[in-house]
């Protein structure tokens, strides 16, 4: 936050977790819990969050046939990712997080 000017957008993309922060092998990534999102960015109490929609969030993306058909051979195409083998079994979704200075 300290190099951007004022006005300037902080834009992170990270893996949700529904309740308790893990480390995710695979993708050699962490996923985490809307608490520690507020805890890291320091959000404020009153910062929208749609964590209360993760089941059903999940289960549009886990029954996406255009993800699962098109996204899951790129992964298995590239052996290093999130997907082990293209085998299209989501363990966390994505979470965005903008913060303006």
């Amino acid at each position: 936050m300290r190099v951007l000017k004022p006005g300037g957008k902080l834009v992170a993309t990270l893996c949700a977790s529904k309740d308790n922060d893990w480390f995710h092998e695979p993708s050699k990534g962490w996923c985490y819990t809307d608490n520690t999102l507020r805890t890291l960015f320091k959000l404020p109490s009153e910062t929208q969050s749609n964590y209360n929609e993760y089941d059903r969030l999940m289960n549009s993306i886990e029954n996406c046939k255009e993800l699962r058909d098109n996204l899951s051979i790129k992964y298995k195409l590239s052996r290093k990712n999130g997907l082990p083998g293209g085998i299209w079994d989501l363990q966390y979704q994505p979470v965005g997080v903008v913060k303006v200075k």
